[in-house]
């Protein structure tokens, strides 16, 4: 399950809130609310995981393919305070590598995964 909130945020500046689960079922409508942003002719897109519960290769994909909508577009897309196990699987995909990434100041790194595993 997967709600997902929409502020305008001002000057063209619009934050996408998620509430639950990123996955195979509610990937589609992050992408489609990516895509109604798009009109609007956004300068920014937050998309703010602080309250994202689970992330999978399916919500991983939606979160690429926007960052891949805000190149075409123009606008900057943020990924911000992703919580650990979202940044987990950002390092080890390498995803981190693609996505502007904010709040994310306790990335554990490599060693730290490799002892939690």
């Amino acid at each position: 399950m997967l709600q997902l909130n929409v502020t305008d945020e001002g000057s063209g500046s619009f934050r996408v809130g998620l509430l639950g689960e990123l996955d195979y079922v509610t990937a589609p409508l992050l992408e489609e609310q990516i895509a109604a942003l798009e009109p609007r002719r956004p300068r920014a897109v937050v998309v703010d995981l602080g309250s994202l519960t689970f992330l999978d290769s399916s919500g991983l994909r939606a979160l690429l393919a926007a960052q891949r909508a805000a190149g075409k577009g123009g606008y900057d897309l943020v990924v911000q305070d992703p919580l650990p196990q979202a940044r987990r699987v950002f390092s080890l995909t390498g995803a981190k590598k693609f996505l502007n990434i904010q709040g994310d100041e306790t990335d554990p790194g490599p060693a730290a995964e490799r002892a939690a595993t």
